[in-house]
Parts: C-alpha cells; structure tokens; sequence
C-alpha cells in the first residue's frame, strides 16, 4: 500500500514556464474564468466551515476591489484554463476584509486542513506565499524575496516583484 502524503497529487500547474511572461500573467489575471484565492493576516477564506469545509474562490468578475485593495498579488498556477491568484488583503482591518468577500470566514488550515482535500493545494500555496513574506516565517527561505529573482510575485504595494 502507498504512504499518504495529503499535499502530492495536485493537479494545479505552478507555470514555471510563463512566470517571468508579465505579459501573460497580466493576460491571465484578466481573464474572466481566473479565480482569486484571498487571504487575509495568514488566514484562507473556507466555506461550510461547520459541515464540509472548502476553500473559497472569487471569480475574477467579482474581484476587481478585491484586486485593487490587495497588498500582494501572487500567480499560483493553473489547472486547465483556469489560472488561481492568491490575493494578500491584510492591510484591512477584520470588519472590511469581510465585507469585501462577502461570504465565508478567515480560517488558519491548521484548524480545517485535514477537511479540505485537494481544496487545501489553492490555500496552501497561497498562505505559503502571504507567510514567505513575513520574516517570522521559515517559509522565508523558500521564496526568494530579492527584485528580480522571484517571479512568482505578480503585485506588491511596497514594490517588489
């Protein structure tokens, strides 16, 4: 029997050959099938959380505030024509950041990760990048945070890319 490794098996394309495209991100992140994966202070947005907890997504149609107000703005892959953006709104205070989704609650994946199946690869990777740029985070060591040398980082209010 094989070992379970709960984060293998994702099907989202990390898009290693179109990173450094700004062209092409800026294509994807327009485009109206793209989904936008906020986070909010290290936190994912999840669903049902009480019953059967999911990430939650935003369509790109209903993301243009989100995309405005978001501190960073990080590609994370694709799965077939779809591309995923986590979207970092912790400059907002609890109550707007809410508000600014509209539905679901800021959960830590400590709390639902084991619930979330293959919902947990989107979350992941995006509280991996929000927790990269904290310099609490060992995760630092995994992103590159030198200009120029990352180019996962699509959008940053501070300026780096």
């Amino acid at each position: 029997m094989k070992p379970f490794i709960r984060y293998a098996g994702g099907h989202l394309d990390r898009a290693g050959l179109f990173r450094k495209d700004e062209d092409w991100i800026s294509a994807k992140l327009a485009h109206p099938k793209t989904q936008i994966v906020p986070v909010w202070r290290s936190k994912n947005l999840v669903d049902d959380l009480s019953s059967a907890p999911k990430s939650r997504v935003v369509d790109r149609a209903d993301a243009s505030e989100i995309l405005e107000l978001a501190h960073q703005t990080t590609l994370l892959g694709i799965s077939g024509d779809v591309a995923y953006f986590a979207a970092d709104i912790s400059s907002l205070e609890e109550e707007p950041a809410h508000a600014l989704v509209n539905q679901g609650d800021f959960v830590d994946l400590r709390q639902v990760g084991p619930l979330l199946g293959a919902d947990i690869i989107f979350s992941g990777l995006a509280l991996l990048i929000r927790s990269a740029k904290s310099f609490m985070s060992p995760a630092l060591c995994l992103t590159p945070n030198t200009p120029g040398t990352s180019s996962i980082i699509l959008k940053s209010k501070s300026g780096d890319k």
